[in-house]
């Protein structure tokens, strides 16, 4: 179909779901690698609305590289209707342990501790407190103390995970700066899943329950 009808399609299905009283919500993930034309349309997504309501919320969420793109001249538009927005900052060091904790929690281990001090001293040197290189490193700090059949994780296996995370020092540098931020366009959402550490986990405690 062409842009016109579908946009019409749409425009009808969101009125049904008004009258149904069902908020229609999109979420975007990284959505800085959208072009200029997709953003043009998803502009044009945000006309649907009655005389008192809007039909569909928008949330974008992308790295420091979206906000650079909405600052674009051709996209003022756009960014004219973003009604809210906030950064997530990297996590200082006392934010990384309740991370993990809670994380951990979620997956189970709600007694000790999993990482060493040590472990989580380094975790946080090496990942300058970016989560999602911390979710990086404790997934593969994970698997390295499954290898080594250890029921913690040491500040060495976190050490090798280090060394095999390619281009880690200048990830880490440039994106631990004032201005590094993953942005959220139109609603605020809560932490990054630590998805990874969840299958490392598994494989962590098959390991234990066979000792």
């Amino acid at each position: 179909d062409s842009q016109h009808i579908l946009l019409q399609q749409i425009n009808e299905k969101l009125l049904q779901f008004y009258a149904d009283n069902k908020p229609v919500v999109l979420l975007i993930d990284e959505a800085q690698v959208l072009s200029t034309d997709s953003l043009e349309t998803l502009r044009l997504l945000t006309n649907f609305e009655t005389r008192t309501a809007k039909l569909l919320q928008v949330v974008l969420l992308g790295q420091p590289e979206l906000e650079s793109k909405l600052n674009q001249f051709n996209l003022r538009q756009l960014k004219q209707r973003i009604t809210f927005s906030c950064l997530i900052q990297a996590m200082n060091r006392q934010e990384l342990d309740a991370y993990l904790f809670h994380r951990l929690a979620k997956a189970g281990h709600t007694f000790g501790n999993l990482f060493t001090r040590k472990a989580c001293d380094l975790l946080y040197r090496r990942s300058k407190g970016i989560p999602r290189l911390v979710n990086i490193l404790c997934h593969k700090a994970l698997l390295v103390a499954y290898g080594r059949g250890e029921q913690q994780v040491k500040h060495q296996a976190v050490r090798l995970a280090a060394k095999d995370t390619e281009a880690l020092d200048s990830v880490a540098l440039s994106q631990a700066s004032p201005s590094f931020s993953a942005n959220l366009y139109f609603i605020s959402i809560g932490s990054l899943l630590l998805a990874s550490l969840l299958l490392g986990l598994l494989c962590y405690w098959l390991k234990i329950k066979t000792i």
